[in-house]
């Protein structure tokens, strides 16, 4: 493998079977075989860094889509043992642009799940930390529990934040900039849950009305939805959108993610931008496979 590639080929391959013997009679029952392969890729060339760009973010700059790809976590498949999220964010042409960890501890994942606090930090192909991604712990059994998800960039300066609105019919964040002020809107479906239906998150301008992107999860399979939470989700924008703005929709991604996906783990809710078939996502003509 190439040194510039820097990315190990991951093999992955469970398999459970079952033999049930009844008098004499056997019949062998394999419950599931899941075999997934992550190929190596190549990390997204650097653009040249404009003096007035957030350091770190001039790989947003002339993006338009952005894929995220949850990674599989041998130990979650093996034991269902929830471990810390991992995301490889990549472009429409399959390089990697940024990898987003979450840092938690087992007690908070295992005793909190999706309500334990969003702590995610997206570092660039040199390792250095771009991007820094916050939300305190949530109470979901709280009536007027509303979520605010803040983003740094570099880490320790804000640059924008996720808010949710209170709405009984749908769900609905603002996106604002470092100022406070609204600068996008996402609106969810009424109804987020559903077996196997198709549902995007769209994302409006500052007016409300304008769509200009959508977040949607990508549908990976019966085995992969119900066993493990690697998952593919496509996030769309305006190319020429403000970068720090850019950054707080992949915010928002991160979000709805944990808020719902998360919380409905056997339903699969979110349309996804392109169609999916053995992990290859199409978007307006470019394909891309993770």
């Amino acid at each position: 493998i190439d040194c510039k590639q820097s990315l190990s080929l991951i093999l992955i391959t469970v398999g459970w079977s079952q033999v049930i013997r009844d008098s004499g009679f056997e019949t062998q029952l394999v419950i599931w075989t899941m075999t997934t392969h992550l190929t190596p890729r190549e990390w997204m060339t650097k653009p040249m860094e404009p003096v007035s760009c957030p350091r770190g973010l001039e790989f947003l700059l002339n993006l338009d889509h952005l894929l995220v790809h949850q990674q599989k976590e041998p130990l979650e498949v093996w034991t269902g043992f929830e471990t810390n999220n991992k995301y490889a964010v990549c472009n429409r042409n399959g390089e990697r642009v940024y990898f987003a960890e979450e840092n938690s501890d087992g007690c908070d994942r295992c005793c909190y799940g999706s309500e334990r606090p969003i702590n995610i930090t997206a570092v660039d192909m040199y390792g250095n930390p771009v991007i820094h991604f916050y939300r305190e712990m949530t109470c979901s059994s709280c009536f007027f529990n509303v979520q605010v998800m803040n983003v740094y960039s570099p880490p320790g300066c804000l640059i924008g934040s996720v808010e949710q609105d209170f709405t009984f019919l749908y769900p609905k964040y603002n996106l604002k900039n470092a100022a406070g002020d609204s600068m996008l809107l996402i609106r969810g479906p009424l109804v987020t849950t559903g077996f196997f239906s198709n549902v995007d998150f769209q994302v409006f301008g500052s007016d409300g009305q304008t769509e200009i992107g959508k977040i949607s999860k990508q549908w990976g399979g019966l085995l992969r939805e119900m066993f493990t939470d690697a998952d593919i989700f496509g996030v769309s924008f305006p190319g020429d959108l403000d970068v720090s703005m850019k950054a707080v929709v992949l915010a928002a991604c991160f979000l709805i993610v944990r808020a719902f996906f998360f919380f409905f783990k056997n339903s699969n809710y979110c349309l996804p931008i392109g169609r999916h078939e053995r992990d290859e996502v199409s978007w307006n003509g470019h394909h891309t496979t993770v």
